[in-house]
């Protein structure tokens, strides 16, 4: 991710390919998920992780986000 003034920040720890990078409704956070089977949420302006879910059922390929924000399903593919 890029700031405004350049500054490059790097979100999530994923140790595979990200699938999916989505903002959370008033860009505070955001969600990526990957193929290592995580999901991770980032606070957008400070780069700081807030959460991390792991050993999730497999390779994640997509989530949402609530229209609210206060909640994340995501989907992966089992072959």
């Amino acid at each position: 991710m890029h700031d405004r003034d350049g500054t490059t920040r790097v979100i999530g720890s994923h140790k595979e390919h990200i699938s999916l990078v989505a903002f959370s409704p008033y860009g505070a956070y955001i969600v990526s998920v990957s193929r290592d089977g995580t999901v991770v949420i980032t606070e957008s302006t400070s780069g700081q992780q807030m959460a991390r879910f792991t050993d999730l059922m497999g390779e994640i390929s997509t989530a949402t986000l609530s229209p609210d924000g206060t909640r994340i399903v995501s989907g992966y593919d089992n072959g």
